[in-house]
């Protein structure tokens, strides 16, 4: 045994197919291989179950990407059965969150630390700074690492001449990739469009008023009148990765497991969707040059309309907001990815913010009847922001607000343009 080579596969599966192993046992479901960028479905596969994150063969994508580099596996998205393919450079990582941390003192450390990561047990390594946060771990990588994936344990160390000591560890959440992938500037000067909400409950026949009467600049709708899930925080709902939202007596709240609304919420986004689709192809528009808008609440509205489990608004929990503008934004990069596809055109996103004055100002209470929560006194406006970019032309186009600022934990939607707007 002791001249018996390391073994990197999985001992139990002595043929050394993980993938018919699996297959076998949790079933096949079939899926689409996606261009991450484009949004092209490239190839059809078997199950999610087949890929990791990183992996460069066996994708079933017949030829290299059109700047002639490989393909590589950048995200894959197991409840749509979805696999997303794109340049190693998609790999890279410069955040990662993590829950379930554990700290070898027995304790959280107090601020941020210098630390060195390590993702999978045969992962590269790379210097951090880590912090704890609610039970979790916030860290921000010195250098970029890939091959990183929900679920895999992240390891910190910090480094003495008598031996490496392990700080702690977690299992990593959320990951937040480089930000070298924008989308081409888009220049809308004078086009006219919805700001999203529409009255009545036929999502094709709003579709199609859309797109007669807002060619230049239409927009996916959100049509509240269908009730719960339909409504600007019900498509949120529906938006957020990880993260599940029910009704309480008073608000949308965070629970446990997927319930009724949440599924409802999903429902209807896909009804919009089709039926988007169906009016797409009717006009003719399949390979026009159109741009789409979707939108959705901002970070900071949705932290103040939907509750902990505690009665208490999100909005009073920083780390809980960070959790939701990343949540949102991964949700958002999916979503116009999604219609990407779908329409073939450019999607703008627009964050609608109708709480901001109310959350700068601190006139929110925490709970109905008690103090207001605090104004949020950093320049920044919050833990999560970036300044929108001056040029109309440039890669984030904006049309009002130039004083407001959208999230940088949304960072996953950071790719796409974006506008923002608020009321007063």
């Amino acid at each position: 045994m002791a001249n018996k080579p390391d073994s990197h596969d999985i001992c139990f599966i002595p043929s050394g197919d993980t993938r018919a192993f699996l297959g076998a046992r949790i079933g096949v479901r079939p899926g689409s291989v996606v261009d991450a960028d484009s949004g092209e479905v490239l190839a059809e596969h078997e199950g999610v179950h087949g890929f990791t994150i990183g992996q460069r063969k066996g994708l079933g994508v017949q030829g290299p990407a059109a700047d002639g580099q490989p393909r590589y596996v950048t995200s894959i998205e197991p409840d749509t059965g979805t696999v997303r393919v794109g340049s190693a450079r998609n790999l890279e990582v410069h955040a990662i969150t993590a829950d379930r941390a554990v700290w070898t003192s027995g304790s959280a450390p107090v601020g941020p630390v210098e630390c060195t990561v390590q993702v999978r047990a045969h992962g590269g390594l790379a210097g951090a700074v880590a912090e704890a946060v609610d039970g979790g771990i916030r860290i921000s990588l010195r250098e970029p690492l890939t091959g990183v994936a929900k679920g895999q344990a992240v390891v910190l160390y910090r480094t003495d001449p008598a031996g490496d000591i392990v700080l702690g560890s977690g299992t990593s959440r959320y990951r937040r990739a480089s930000e070298h992938a924008v989308t081409q500037g888009i220049s809308l000067a004078g086009a006219v469009t919805g700001v999203g909400s529409w009255p009545g409950t036929d999502p094709r026949e709003a579709a199609t008023i859309v797109l007669g009467e807002l060619g230049r600049l239409p927009h996916l709708v959100e049509l509240p009148a269908r009730g719960l899930g339909a409504d600007m925080i019900g498509r949120a709902c529906a938006l957020l990765v990880d993260l599940q939202l029910d009704v309480s007596t008073t608000a949308y709240r965070v629970v446990q497991r997927r319930g009724s609304v949440a599924k409802r919420a999903a429902d209807l986004l896909n009804q919009d969707l089709d039926a988007l689709e169906e009016a797409w192809e009717t006009a003719g528009l399949v390979g026009a040059d159109h741009v789409v808008k979707v939108q959705s609440v901002g970070p900071l509205t949705l932290a103040a309309e939907v509750e902990l489990g505690t009665g208490r608004r999100v909005l009073t929990d920083p780390g809980a907001v960070r959790d939701f503008a990343e949540s949102l934004g991964e949700g958002l990069a999916r979503h116009a990815a999604e219609v990407t596809r779908r329409l073939g055109t450019q999607v703008l996103i627009q964050f609608d913010e109708p709480r901001l004055p109310a959350v700068l100002a601190g006139t929110l209470s925490g709970v109905p009847g008690s103090k207001p929560c605090g104004r949020c006194r950093n320049r920044r406006r919050s833990p999560c922001s970036r300044p929108l970019s001056p040029d109309p032309a440039g890669p984030r186009w904006s049309t009002a607000a130039p004083a407001v600022f959208p999230p940088t934990s949304c960072d996953a939607a950071a790719q796409w343009p974006w506008v923002w707007t608020w009321h007063s």
